[in-house]
Parts: structure tokens; sequence; C-alpha cells
């Protein structure tokens, strides 16, 4: 996983609604360079019957899939990131 790929990752997950399609989010992932591991680990997540937890859960997971690899969601979400060579 590239800066883009993270980045982008992280940014459709907070973009998404309640609407958590399994397809879509498996085309999401796998821009992202995901593989089957962390993959099965986001679509747990999903297993909640809340939408909205479901929803809270994705998103906290994938957090812990960019830190694993070695992307701090918070530095991405800033403007200032690339310029540090994040």
């Amino acid at each position: 996983m590239n800066r883009a790929q993270a980045h982008k990752l992280w940014f459709d997950t907070l973009a998404l609604g309640l609407d958590l399609e399994v397809s879509a989010l498996g085309r999401m992932w796998q821009e992202a360079g995901l593989g089957g591991e962390e993959t099965a680990a986001l679509g747990v997540a999903l297993e909640q019957p809340d939408r909205g937890e479901a929803r809270r859960r994705l998103i906290r997971k994938t957090r812990e899939v960019l830190l694993e690899q070695g992307w701090d969601p918070d530095l991405i979400s800033t403007p200032a990131a690339p310029m540090r060579g994040l």
C-alpha cells in the first residue's frame, strides 16, 4: 500500500454512509492493495446488525489496518502531510 492508496482508503471509508455494500467495499479494499487477511478483518466489522455501529466499527478497523501498514490516518489526513513526505 502506497500513500495514495492509504489516503484514498481512509477518506473513502470516512465518506461511507450507512449503505455498506460489501461489493463496493471489496473494490475499495482491492484498490488499496489489501490482502485477504486485512479484508477479512474489515469484513468482520460489518457483522454488527446496527448499520451505524457497523460503520463506526469499520472506521476503527480501517484505522488499525492503516496503522499496521505503516500509515497514520491522522497524518495522512492533514494538508501538510505530503510536504513531510508522509
